[in-house]
């Protein structure tokens, strides 16, 4: 039986090694993680509630190179039936996924057990600084050496501000594997003249370059966030403008005559929160326009460490439908550091697992074919 590495106690690799090691007991595996404890990301996910997955998976949710095998993948992953056989259960609040407590604490415990009672033990304060391949891998760390026969990737994306000082490319420089640079995806933006009015939400619907997105819009210090806009950053351009409608169920000619009816001193106050409403009712111009389209320039998408994602990573064209790599024997890849990425909303976690459970059994495959 080989001896198995995984590098990040990540949802992805967390999950893979239960699954290996749930096909194999015999297995010996041994997961090496940066960060001081696992399953880091995983405990703040959906504000503390960890969305797993949507009830509305479809491909077009996804962004980056998917050939049909992940495709099929993604959507004929039980992500449900998949947790209840670890344990916990789930409910959709909505069309997210939740597991029945809404705790991500609950998720960890679950994980983190499954992973104790199959004896896979996790070390942490473990950071990778290379990996080499010398008919076995060679995994070097900033405290010793490690050698694997089989070696799975999930340290996720340089997204979050969790990422150790080595960044991933650099790390698997020298096995030379496609890899595209990360860029922030599914983060805040940046306005040229961020509005005071820190703190405030609206609803609405929010345009940026041609793409819409209802749902909920945060003015901050440095401009807007939001899981709509969120979404919307993926299609962030140079000299960009975000649209706002504050009253996408209104036409402009019903508001109007709605302001014109009003006694408030501040009409806008009938629709909105009163800071937003006093803004609105300075600003020269028509008053029905600025609650229907209120445009602000953006400069700029919010970094790296900010993002709850990054687009980039290994390129999926390397790897076959195992996520095994084409070049090297028993290198697999899984989860956020695949240039793969999803849109907010239990997307890339339910693609984390999906591609975790698909290596773990590529590597069962493998285990098999040579024991014959």
């Amino acid at each position: 039986m080989k001896k198995i590495i995984i590098i990040g106690a990540g949802a992805s690799g967390v999950m893979c090694a239960i699954k290996i090691k749930q096909k194999n007991p015999q297995s010996e595996i041994l997961i090496l993680e940066a960060n001081k404890e696992p399953l880091k990301k995983l405990s703040a996910t959906g504000n503390g509630r960890c969305n797993l997955s949507h009830k509305d998976i479809k491909i077009s949710h996804y962004d980056g190179y998917l050939p049909s095998y992940v495709k099929e993948l993604i959507l004929s992953y039980d992500i449900q039936e998949e947790f209840k056989q670890l344990g916990l259960y789930t409910k959709y609040l909505g069309n997210l996924l939740y597991p029945m407590s809404e705790q991500a604490l609950s998720v960890k415990k679950v994980l983190l057990e499954n992973c104790r009672n199959l004896n896979i033990p996790i070390i942490c304060n473990t950071e990778v600084t290379q990996i080499q391949y010398q008919d076995s891998y060679l995994i070097k760390t900033l405290k010793k050496t490690y050698d694997a026969d089989c070696l799975v990737v999930s340290m996720g994306t340089p997204a979050g501000k969790l990422s150790g000082m080595y960044s991933r490319k650099d790390i698997l420089s020298s096995l030379q594997i496609p890899f595209y640079d990360f860029i922030p995806s599914l983060t805040q933006m940046e306005l040229v003249h961020p509005l005071p009015l820190k703190g405030i939400r609206i609803k609405g619907l929010f345009t940026l370059n041609n793409h819409q997105e209802k749902g909920e819009l945060l003015f901050t210090d440095y401009g807007v966030s939001g899981i709509a806009i969120m979404q919307l950053s993926r299609f962030f351009k140079k000299d960009s403008i975000l649209h706002i409608d504050m009253l996408p169920d209104m036409s402009i000619e019903e508001v109007a005559h709605a302001l014109a009816l009003s006694t408030l001193d501040i009409e806008e106050e009938g629709f909105v929160h009163p800071r937003l409403a006093s803004y609105l009712h300075n600003l020269p111009g028509n008053k029905a326009e600025h609650l229907k389209n209120l445009v602000l320039p953006v400069c700029s998408i919010r970094g790296i460490p900010f993002a709850q994602v990054c687009k980039g990573g290994i390129d999926i064209r390397s790897l076959d439908q195992n996520f095994q790599s084409r070049k090297y024997p028993y290198l697999f890849f899984t989860g956020e550091i695949l240039n793969i990425t999803g849109d907010c909303g239990g997307y890339n976690l339910h693609f984390a697992f999906a591609s975790a459970s698909q290596a773990a059994q590529g590597i069962e495959r493998i285990d098999k074919d040579d024991s014959y």
